[in-house]
């Protein structure tokens, strides 16, 4: 960045200091202008041109991730190319059931009860692009996704507008639920593991986060961390992931020491399943 700036006699351009950042911290996209802006910058010979947009083109040919993007931020968006692309996965959640896990009418009841943050008009393009990246958990190539969530996420009652009398049938809940348990006991898919840390366990955090490892070795966890009003991407050994991919990473083994079994989870969701009313 230091050498472009320096070529540029100091003006980026549209490609400026914080937008860099954010590149490097996986948050952010080089756009074609600005490899135009660098190329030209650095005045880089025809083949460097030719070799780099090869490159671009590769890395950012992912047109049905940014088809959402008019309804998510960027790191969202850039959260399906992830789950593309890992060989594995692992989330914790202490509010929600994790998205990836979420069926399509529990993602639409949340979403519609984000009203401050999601368009109504938007809530079904929300629960799609969720629909797109859980077909990644039956890719070729994917290992298997490991969840820790707690307790409270569980029995959080999530509920369509207008479904809240009370002693109403729950079942949004019982779909959600009995999803948790078929995809925990699938055996003609790549593995499922569920993990509950209960009441008596104090969570390690409360952020919602996701970590991703990849098939080749030599590249490094991302971890997507979630919020109503941002999210962030870590990439671990980059300038700017200042050792936070660890602390995920450490939260994470934490809450799985000290979750149940994955048996003692499928039978306390079992459990759930069961206690809740039936229409």
């Amino acid at each position: 960045m230091a050498e472009i700036a320096q070529a540029a006699g100091g003006d980026l351009g549209t490609l400026g200091q914080g937008h860099w950042s954010h590149v490097e911290g996986g948050t952010g996209r080089v756009e074609e202008h600005h490899l135009a802006f660098a190329l030209s910058a650095l005045n880089a010979n025809e083949h460097t041109r030719s070799t780099l947009h090869e490159l671009w083109s590769r890395a950012y040919d992912k047109g049905k991730w940014r088809e959402y993007s008019d309804i998510v931020s960027e790191p969202v968006e850039m959260l399906g190319e992830l789950c593309e692309l890992a060989g594995s996965v692992r989330t914790y959640d202490t509010l929600f059931i994790p998205g990836l896990l979420q069926t399509p009418d529990y993602t639409r009841a949340v979403a519609e009860r984000s009203r401050a943050f999601v368009v109504p008009n938007n809530v079904d393009r929300i629960a799609d692009l969720r629909a797109e990246w859980q077909k990644q958990l039956v890719s070729p190539g994917f290992q298997g996704l490991r969840a820790v969530m707690t307790e409270g996420a569980l029995r959080t009652q999530v509920r369509k507008p207008g479904d809240d009398a009370a002693g109403e049938p729950d079942v949004l809940m019982r779909e959600q639920y009995q999803y948790l348990l078929d995809v925990g006991r699938d055996q003609d898919r790549p593995p499922v593991t569920i993990q509950v840390m209960p009441f008596t366990v104090t969570p390690p955090g409360l952020d919602t986060f996701m970590i991703f490892e990849f098939p080749d070795d030599d590249d490094p966890d991302m971890v997507f961390v979630d919020g109503d009003t941002s999210h962030r991407i870590y990439e671990e050994g980059s300038p700017t992931d200042k050792g936070q991919a660890r602390r995920y990473r450490y939260t994470f083994d934490v809450a799985l020491a000290e979750a149940l079994t994955p048996a003692q989870s499928l039978s306390f969701i079992d459990r759930l399943l069961k206690e809740t009313k039936t229409p």
